[in-house]
């Protein structure tokens, strides 16, 4: 963890840190309507390893994570299981059992599995970035996080 400069023992002043700094934020007017739903540890954690424990840009980048979700609520509102359920039964990703060489995840799309005309692409959409949640939650992930690599089938 040393290439995130992570050092265990300042991780939990980093993580008050943050929170302390969203909550200053939470009454700033520019994020009216927007709720910061998550500020327990792990959450905020994958934000300080994603930026490598520098407070500032970590708020920057939680802060816009909510933006983006408060702007585009008509897509992730209900960004839930339940909500998605009929495109993962469908069998639409699948979650490689072993991490890659270098730690990352890899996650495989079967688009022909999903008929379009009776699942919107909305709820594929929304199926994959829950899917990209969950992973993300892992804590090895966040260390090793790698690049998406995308190619057309």
């Amino acid at each position: 963890m040393q290439e995130l400069f992570e050092v265990p023992e300042e991780r939990l002043d980093k993580v008050r840190e943050l929170r302390l700094r969203i909550l200053e934020a939470e009454k700033n007017t520019d994020f009216h309507g927007v709720v910061f739903s998550r500020k327990d540890s792990r959450f905020l954690l994958r934000f300080l390893r994603a930026r490598k424990f520098q407070v500032d840009r970590a708020l920057q980048l939680y802060l816009n994570y909510y933006k983006y979700r408060h702007k585009h609520s008509h897509l992730l509102g209900d960004l839930s299981l339940q909500s998605v359920q009929h495109v993962l039964q469908r069998g639409f990703f699948a979650l490689l059992d072993t991490p890659s060489k270098c730690g990352s995840r890899t996650i495989v799309v079967f688009p022909a599995r999903v008929d379009l005309e009776k699942i919107p692409p909305v709820d594929c959409l929304k199926a994959l970035l829950l899917v990209l949640e969950a992973v993300i939650e892992d804590e090895e992930v966040q260390v090793r996080l790698s690049p998406l690599p995308v190619w057309p089938p």
